[in-house]
């Protein structure tokens, strides 16, 4: 399992899709999920979840598909998850190829149920299937033994970052701008190499016609600019 931890803005879907691309992962087996908060239902969280690797393999999943289906028949009982994940991982060690599941946005999840089934299925991960969770927050499962081995690999926002040379070869490229070191460094302080933040700093910085206005602007800038609060708190009702 790979866990991408990093908060909002910092470009982690953007990072992942890139990263499919440039490595050509794109033309190995492959299954995305996109969760939201309506995700937070036991039985719709693994339907989803399954169906997604169903773009993988067509058929993989279909008994554990077909095991969860039986809550929808009288009496209406819960179905056993332990039977569900069994069935899974049975097909997922057939798979003749590794696969990648991406789980995208995974931090929205917070249904005990999903949670404990969830750290169920990681522990049991056959080598068959490698998952990648993007999550703005360290997820509740079992990390610590995952890491204990050797199964956990870890990036976190330090990792993805702007670094002063990066913001200084965005700010070049998106406003033909050459900025002092000092400076530079100072707009580091303040973002802290965040990526979204930087952007729409651009955004704003490109009514000012002049070096030197752009300069003056970036002198009062302190982390309050108005597009970035506006940022912040729409994320933060997400």
């Amino acid at each position: 399992m790979t866990l991408l931890c990093a908060p909002a803005g910092y470009g982690k879907t953007t990072l992942v899709s890139q990263w499919l691309v440039a490595c050509g992962a794109t033309g190995h087996p492959l299954a995305w999920v996109s969760l939201d908060e309506g995700d937070n239902d036991l039985l719709r969280f693994w339907r989803h979840l399954i169906a997604a690797c169903q773009g993988v393999q067509t058929h993989l999943g279909s008994t554990a598909l077909a095991h969860l289906s039986t809550s929808l028949q009288p009496p209406f009982d819960p179905p056993a998850m332990e039977t569900m994940l069994t069935l899974l991982l049975n097909d997922l060690v057939q798979l003749p190829d590794t696969s990648l599941l991406i789980l995208d946005d995974y931090h929205v999840i917070s249904e005990p149920r999903i949670l404990e089934t969830m750290a169920v299925f990681l522990e049991h991960l056959p080598a068959s299937l490698h998952v990648l969770l993007l999550s703005r927050s360290t997820p509740a499962l079992p990390l610590a033994r995952l890491r204990a081995r050797g199964d956990l690999s870890e990036i976190q926002a330090v990792d993805v970052r702007f670094t002063v040379a990066e913001m200084d070869d965005f700010l070049r490229q998106t406003l033909a701008l050459q900025m002092p070191q000092e400076k530079l460094v100072q707009l580091d302080s303040h973002l802290e190499g965040w990526a979204a933040g930087l952007r729409l700093l651009a955004l704003a910085l490109r009514g000012h016609k002049s070096q030197q206005e752009i300069e003056h602007h970036l002198a009062s800038f302190a982390g309050s600019h108005r597009l970035i609060l506006d940022y912040l708190g729409q994320n933060a009702r997400r």
